[in-house]
């Protein structure tokens, strides 16, 4: 889920904040992980953006990283979000 977190405490709020995008689960084909190394990896992980569209933590750290999408044939992509917010992807282990 997307949503612009109008009041600024890291949550969405269903009763004053807009949700922009919303997507159904993954089919269970698909498997998503992110490397231990990645500043996205925790027990809630999660991406995030500021308004300038740099990605943070919520401790205002560098937020960006890996994670990696698989699914039952051998293929994998890693999609990596660096310090000036760009995304790009390549296939794993390639990168």
């Amino acid at each position: 889920m997307v949503y612009a977190d109008a009041n600024w405490n890291e949550a969405y709020d269903a009763a004053s904040e807009e949700v922009i995008l919303r997507h159904e689960a993954l089919s269970a084909d698909i498997t998503v992980t992110i490397p231990s190394g990645s500043s996205l990896a925790g027990s809630d992980p999660y991406l995030m953006f500021n308004g300038s569209g740099y990605p943070r933590l919520k401790t205002g750290a560098f937020g960006g990283g890996t994670i990696e999408m698989s699914n039952t044939s051998p293929r994998s992509s890693s999609i990596i979000i660096d310090p000036a917010g760009r995304v790009r992807s390549c296939k794993t282990g390639l990168c």
